[in-house]
């Protein structure tokens, strides 16, 4: 029998704790986790739809054995498949200009989320990360519904669909670049939604975070919970987002290479435009590049989020810090000092293949790096 996502929770967590127990630091008291509360019906629902659909796998589907896991897979992939060659049929029956290598470019990232979502082990999907955070929130004794996360995901999704949609619409009446094709232009729409939701969820596994950090700074700052037990939640929530964002982390990669050399070439031929025609209408000109302003405000979202998270890290060292000047017991300024070396040591700070930042910095290097592209690529246009 293979186990449920909240068996495997709880045993992550009392590994945990028998782990900490071991090194007499820390203790806690576990309780029973009932799984069938954890998840929200409709969020549930909403994910169920998509890896049926849409072939993405974020781990909210329960399986009984390992061979049902398997098919449920081999099922993944052969939707997705069949998704791809219905749209590559009726690119060859309507062959255009414009077509060929835009579609080759949305199956190659959609393919790429699916596999990598795929080998995604149970315990670092996001569902299970779900689990962990409202079982720190029954730590905490906090009700996980008020943070309202099912509620916000969907909310989110339907606001970025209709967005997309309108989008979609508005460059099929104004450009010559999109063609009579409403089935083709449909079928895209589908698959471009489908790469999108993996960055709204990496979003959402930044902003659940950020809410319980919030709470857990404010437990610390009225001393409502020891040190001890603040040290021993922090290791949590930093070891539940440690192994989800390991998979989020080839997502966003994967989001990058397919996103950011197209947001560059819309912005030249935009540049290129204005800069060739004096009696340009802006309005028309810019209209066609509303698409590439969402890709930006996807890639931009997660990193703020990430910044903000990593910012409150350094808000609650500070606070621990005032605490070890206002306390007079050596023993609890030794615990606090304990805490702040190991905040130090483990903040929520991450990069991708142990290099590039995860928050602000990337915005500042991917637009220094897009400025200088510009300029060498104006000045080689222009010399020609």
């Amino acid at each position: 029998m293979v186990p449920t996502i909240g068996e495997r929770v709880k045993h992550v967590m009392h590994k945990q704790v028998r782990d900490t127990k071991m090194n007499n630091k820390i203790t806690v008291k576990s309780r029973e986790y009932n799984t069938d509360e954890k998840i929200s019906k409709p969020l549930r629902f909403f994910f169920i739809v998509n890896q049926i659909f849409a072939s993405l796998d974020f781990g909210f589907k329960e399986y009984k054995t390992n061979k049902m896991r398997l098919l449920s897979k081999l099922g993944v992939i052969a939707v997705s498949l069949i998704q791809g060659t219905i749209i590559i049929v009726f690119l060859f029956i309507k062959m255009n200009f414009f077509y060929p290598k835009w579609v080759l470019k949305l199956l190659l990232e959609y393919y790429s989320y699916v596999l990598i979502l795929i080998f995604t082990p149970d315990d670092r999907t996001f569902c299970f990360y779900l689990m962990e955070l409202q079982y720190f929130d029954e730590q905490m004794g906090i009700q996980s519904s008020s943070y309202k996360i099912d509620f916000k995901i969907i909310v989110f999704w339907c606001v970025s669909s209709i967005t997309d949609a309108t989008l979609m619409w508005i460059n099929y009446l104004t450009s010559d670049k999109y063609i009579n094709l409403l089935t083709l232009n449909g079928l895209l729409y589908i698959v471009k939604r489908t790469c999108t939701l993996p960055l709204i969820l990496l979003f959402f596994v930044f902003y659940s975070m950020l809410c319980r950090l919030l709470k857990l700074k404010l437990y610390i700052n009225n001393k409502k919970i020891s040190v001890l037990r603040a040290l021993e939640l922090y290791r949590f929530l930093i070891d539940a987002i440690e192994k989800v964002i390991g998979t989020f982390k080839y997502i966003y990669i994967v989001y990058l290479i397919f996103n950011v050399p197209g947001v560059m070439a819309s912005l030249f031929e935009l540049i290129k435009l204005m800069i060739s025609d004096e009696n340009i209408n802006y309005l028309k000109a810019v209209t066609p590049y509303f698409d590439t302003l969402v890709i930006i405000i996807i890639l931009i979202i997660p990193t703020i989020t990430a910044t903000i998270l990593s910012q409150e890290t350094l808000n609650i060292k500070l606070i621990l810090h005032n605490r070890v000047l206002e306390e007079v017991d050596e023993n609890e300024i030794e615990l606090l000092e304990n805490m702040i070396h190991y905040i130090e040591a483990r903040p929520f700070k991450f990069f991708m293949l142990s290099l590039v930042p995860m928050d602000a910095m990337l915005v500042i290097i991917l637009f220094n790096f897009s400025i200088n592209y510009l300029i060498v690529l104006i000045q080689i246009t222009h010399v020609l």
